[in-house]
């Protein structure tokens, strides 16, 4: 069986939601499937540790595709002559886009439809292309995957797509978010917050992931509280946060908010499972994976109660209006001020983190993927 992938947002540098979900279930299908012969299909120079075992060949497809005028070339030359060369069993596209002129079976994940919720937050020429392409990329695929029940639902009711086409498949979360003894908590407190408790946020920095309402909450808490904490902000800027470093300045307590910017793999599970909690409280989710690894860490989350935010986080926090600033402020004041009702939210996510399991997923998925073919 030869097995072509869409991998190009397998970026050492950028592992992301859909990139850590790539790398997530695909190591897993390599080691365990040796007979299988993977194709992953990259856009630009890739790294090799991505060529998970001797059943894995990188291909570099030209031109990268990172521009709405650039995509339907990839997709539509580069991937299709490829398929049609090699003649594959199937393609699967693990970042929502297809191949339309590639005949063979298409097995599509597709994460969620945020271009849809939030217009404003692509730009004017990728909204089109999202608008026009998306639909028939769906339409196309053979088979649907994606990560949680909302997306299911929202895939059904925004683009009139079957619900037998689509299966849900969680995100899992990797084995090094862990719970923290105290002596490990100290040691990330006194490397990255000055000794003092904090909140964490943990994303790529842009509007839709809605950190001014997060750091005019802080402040509101600080004023109310006087509480001693911080709040770590980890993540890469991405784009159109003019209104985020408009609001920073005029902030009070700006001192504590603390940018670590793009954080390695390694470090990331110790800055999570030291935080008092998690707060990633966003517009819109096809899952939110930084919610399932505070609950695997043990980490109490406040979070949004829309889209797939509340499935996820289960009994395990909070989840309050993300427009509602005044509510996620009195969410952490909660918890710093009821130690039974933190200690509650505490035991919760022992059982939601079950749910999440990497070798699960990859499983289920694999499963799909041979009924596909």
């Amino acid at each position: 069986m030869r097995i072509a992938v869409n991998t190009r947002l397998l970026l050492p540098q950028y592992m992301e939601g859909i990139g850590r979900f790539c790398h997530e279930i695909l190591s897993r299908w390599v080691r365990d499937n040796p007979q299988v012969e993977f194709l992953f299909l990259f856009d630009r120079d890739f790294d090799p540790k991505f060529i998970y075992g001797d059943n894995v060949k990188g291909i570099k497809l030209f031109p990268p595709a990172r521009h709405p005028f650039l995509y339907p070339i990839f997709f539509e030359w580069a991937v299709a002559r490829f398929l049609k060369r090699e003649k594959c069993d199937i393609f699967i596209s693990m970042d929502g886009f297809n191949c339309l002129r590639s005949p063979i079976k298409t097995l599509l994940v597709m994460h969620d439809l945020a271009y849809l919720h939030h217009y404003n937050h692509t730009s004017w020429l990728t909204q089109k292309y999202y608008q026009f392409f998306v639909p028939k990329y769906l339409r196309k695929a053979d088979k649907i995957i994606t990560v949680s029940e909302f997306s299911k639902r929202d895939l059904g009711e925004k683009l009139g797509i079957n619900k037998d086409k689509v299966e849900v498949v969680y995100n899992g979360v990797n084995s090094l978010y862990q719970p923290l003894d105290l002596a490990e908590k100290e040691q990330i407190k006194a490397r990255f917050s000055n000794n003092k408790p904090y909140f964490i946020f943990i994303g790529s920095i842009h509007p839709r992931k809605n950190l001014v309402n997060q750091l005019l909450a802080f402040e509101q808490f600080k004023q109310k509280t006087g509480a001693d904490m911080q709040f770590l902000i980890v993540g890469r800027m991405a784009w159109n946060n003019g209104q985020l470093k408009t609001v920073l300045e005029g902030l009070k307590y700006k001192e504590d908010i603390i940018f670590l910017g793009y954080q390695d793999s390694d470090i990331l599970p110790k800055l999570l499972g030291a935080a008092f909690a998690l707060c990633y409280v966003s517009l819109l989710e096809g899952f939110g994976v930084p919610i399932a690894e505070a609950i695997a860490c043990e980490v109490p989350v406040i979070t949004a109660n829309n889209s797939s935010m509340p499935e996820v986080l289960g009994k395990a926090g909070f989840a309050v209006a993300a427009e509602n600033v005044e509510q996620i402020a009195t969410a952490m004041q909660s918890l710093h001020e009821q130690p039974e009702l933190y200690a509650r939210c505490v035991e919760n996510t022992k059982l939601q983190k079950n749910y999440f399991c990497w070798d699960k997923s990859a499983r289920q998925f694999w499963e799909i993927l041979l009924k596909t073919i």
